[in-house]
């Protein structure tokens, strides 16, 4: 196996067996354990754990927590987004995303707080282990704070008591931190399209304008192109032009840049 990244667990996938689970090849290599400062929260409601799971917060916190490195590629890396999210789809490259260390990026994925589905909806990049990108998955979602169950807290902490950190036996999770708007890259979205009649083409409803923009960079993830295009609304619909689709590829990746800056890309 070629290691393109570095998915980083920190709830229940610090245990190999758990996430072996989730994986159609288990990962060539073993897990490195590391440490990272962003704290651990439990929100959500999970009907396999009875109470809330492990989020990662996207602040940093300044606590250093036990977390594990598993090598992988990023076909394998999407493949773990979508089986732990039962909804929403990654592209087979997470470079794509356009993420430096440190920036999140929030998937326009269906789900919401009270939803068991979705729950992963952000895309964080942490620091590079041996020269390749860290990746992890957490939520930006208002979700609700709420203890986990038993069974759940026991996996955790058993595979954190075999950290070089060790555990503390008395560790609950962490109090949510509130994102820092800074490191947000912007929304992204990833799947496939139908085109429609004149107008355009129909961009799913998870592209509604929650939040102004009406520039978008279109990814063709089979030769990593991209073009910038002007977003149209109608009503709760969003479009984009027949021209602006990419030729080719029967799945693209939508970005949207809340910030001044754009995206970089080569034109298709």
């Amino acid at each position: 196996m070629t290691t393109e990244l570095y998915y980083l667990a920190y709830g229940s996938n610090l245990d190999p067996e758990r996430l072996g689970r989730h994986l159609a090849e288990p990962t060539a290599r073993q897990p490195q354990w590391t440490t990272i400062d962003h704290g651990v929260q439990f929100a959500g409601n999970s009907r396999r754990w009875h109470g809330g799971v492990a989020f990662l917060t996207l602040t940093p916190t300044g606590v250093l927590h036990p977390a594990r490195l598993y090598p992988m590629t990023g076909t394998t890396f999407a493949a773990l987004f979508g089986s732990e999210n039962f909804v929403g789809e990654l592209p087979p490259d997470p470079s794509l995303l356009g993420l430096q260390p440190g920036e999140w990026i929030r998937m326009l994925i269906p789900g919401g707080a009270a939803d068991w589905r979705g729950k992963y909806n952000a895309i964080l990049r942490l620091d590079d282990h041996a020269d390749a990108p860290v990746y992890a998955f957490t939520t930006c979602r208002d979700l609700p704070p709420r203890p986990p169950g038993s069974e759940y807290l026991t996996l955790i902490a058993n595979a954190r008591s075999l950290a070089p950190t060790g555990q503390s036996p008395t560790w609950q999770g962490d109090p949510p931190q509130t994102p820092d708007p800074s490191a947000r890259r912007g929304d992204a979205w990833y799947g496939s399209l139908a085109p429609t009649d004149g107008r355009g083409v129909t961009l799913p409803a998870e592209l509604a304008p929650t939040e102004p923009a009406d520039r978008a960079r279109v990814v063709d993830p089979m030769t990593a192109r991209s073009r910038e295009v002007g977003l149209r609304f109608e009503g709760e619909q969003a479009l984009i032009g027949q021209r602006d689709r990419p030729s080719g590829s029967d799945r693209l990746l939508i970005l949207i840049d809340h910030r001044a800056s754009s995206w970089s890309g080569f034109l298709f």
